[in-house]
């Protein structure tokens, strides 16, 4: 921090790093210093300070304190996007539905397609998946839906912002998802080709063919062929770099990452499952619903491979980050107090 200070006294970077120390040291006072900063920083600064925080630290009130700062009206719409994407990431890492769902709204009355791409993916969220009414509302939706053609945006927010020249391929992907939630594989199919033959701009064509491949993959997976599942999933390039992927969740490829350390574990390689759950924990806005989970699946199967301090420090993490949660979540609170103090009687081997 000394040494970041000196390069950088007065830059962005070291304020992500304050807000860091501050959070990690428990330092209300610091934060609120910081919060005040943030309100007179740039936009960038302000996004990659609530990121930093929230995806790295897993300090999920910590990071929706500095979220104001960017959701402030006085702020440009452009950081108000941000903001509202940010804090209802935070709010589904809490396990609090509802206040995600509020954020959402907010976010709507700025940006109805990315509002519309946030809802369809949160509904399809493998954790807690929405019910088969809500998910053929949104299908319906999806369908009908006629994005608005892209708009300018100041730089360096530009490259923070959803771009709406991928909603076309965000249309394909999320119908394909919704209906392997709904266990429509027919359907599934039939959009991972409309995937394929989408037209993608050529820095995302290769993205696209991987994510209609990972659509497949599911299709395999539940018709027994779990090896060639398997392989689409690990034969694609991810996590991409962190810094690609607040244009679109499809950078990202969450569910992929979450279907795959699922089913390395289903398939009894619980060595390779445990760093995809790990790479939960990284900084990226559209992880944060899957960390906490993550972190709880992480931790069980470190128990059974007998890393245990390793374990403790996992549900350790998970329990402060679901410590607000909705009653909805209290069976996976219930399972990570249990292993909680499971590892807390035993003396960890290392």
């Amino acid at each position: 921090g000394h040494r970041l200070q000196a390069l950088e006294p007065r830059g962005e970077a070291w304020l992500w790093a304050r807000a860091l120390l501050a959070c990690a040291a428990g330092d209300a006072a610091a934060l609120d210093g910081i919060v005040e900063e943030l309100r007179h920083s740039t936009d960038a600064t302000a996004y990659w300070t609530v990121r930093s925080v929230g995806g790295c630290l897993a300090d999920f009130e910590g990071a929706l304190r500095l979220t104001g700062a960017l959701t402030d009206p006085a702020r440009s719409v452009e950081a108000r996007l941000l903001g509202f994407v940010a804090v209802a990431h935070l709010e589904a890492a809490r396990g609090r539905r509802a206040a995600a769902e509020s954020a959402l709204e907010s976010l709507a009355r700025l940006d109805p397609d990315q509002a519309l791409v946030q809802r369809a993916l949160f509904a399809a969220w493998p954790v807690a998946p929405a019910g088969a009414a809500a998910l053929r509302s949104l299908v319906g939706e999806l369908q009908r839906w006629r994005p608005a053609p892209p708009r300018a945006a100041p730089e360096p927010v530009a490259r923070l912002l959803p771009r709406a020249d991928l909603h076309g391929l965000h249309r394909e992907y999320l119908l394909g998802l919704l209906a392997a939630r709904l266990g429509e594989m027919d359907q599934v199919r039939a959009r991972a080709d409309a995937l394929r033959a989408a037209p993608a701009p050529d820095d995302v064509a290769v993205l696209a063919r991987e994510l209609a491949d990972g659509l497949v993959a599911r299709v395999d997976w539940e018709a027994g062929r779990r090896d060639r599942a398997l392989e689409a999933l690990l034969d694609a390039r991810r996590p991409v770099r962190f810094d690609l992927e607040p244009p679109s969740p499809l950078y990202a490829q969450c569910d992929e990452r979450w279907a795959l350390a699922q089913w390395l574990e289903a398939t009894g390689r619980p060595e390779e499952a445990i760093p995809w759950y790990a790479s939960f924990l990284r900084g990226a806005v559209f992880d944060l619903p899957y960390t906490a989970p993550a972190l709880l699946a992480r931790a069980r199967l470190q128990e059974k491979t007998g890393c245990r301090e390793g374990a403790g420090l996992a549900v350790a993490r998970f329990l402060a980050a679901r410590r607000a949660a909705d009653a909805e979540f209290a069976p996976a609170a219930a399972e990570g107090r249990a292993l909680f103090a499971r590892l807390s009687d035993s003396t960890p081997t290392r």
